[in-house]
């Protein structure tokens, strides 16, 4: 169940950009920009054999904090939340992906912070 979740997001993702696609946050700095598809989660809903799960992808941008590094970060987390259907929701190898929330955030790459967004995607899988 989780195996596959996060296989649907990684390929989506993958398959759609030219940027670096990871599923752990990268140790060199020079990787950047990128996106990385976290550890996904499940939870069971108040449906019995419904499970939501979700997971974070994080869009890494520059380091450096010049307009066109920041707008270029904006335009990947905008492509990300597009790429995925938004709240309109989009189907991925069998799962119904939505993206619920979008974040500014730092993320630290061998001890630089990195600007980033977190962009929050959601399935729901029946377990029966």
């Amino acid at each position: 169940m989780l195996v596959e979740f996060h296989d649907a997001v990684y390929a989506l993702i993958e398959g759609n950009t030219s940027y670096g696609v990871w599923d752990h946050i990268p140790s060199d700095i020079n990787e950047v920009p990128c996106v990385v598809v976290g550890n996904p989660q499940a939870r069971e809903t108040a449906t019995k054999v419904v499970f939501d799960m979700s997971l974070e992808c994080f869009v890494l941008g520059h380091r450096t904090s010049g307009n066109d590094n920041q707008r270029q970060l904006r335009e990947m987390a905008d492509w990300l939340w597009t790429l995925v259907g938004g709240t309109r929701a989009r189907d991925s190898a069998g799962h119904v992906l939505t993206a619920r929330a979008l974040l500014p955030r730092i993320i630290q790459i061998a001890g630089i912070d990195v600007p980033a967004y977190s962009v929050s995607i959601e399935s729901s899988i029946a377990t029966c």
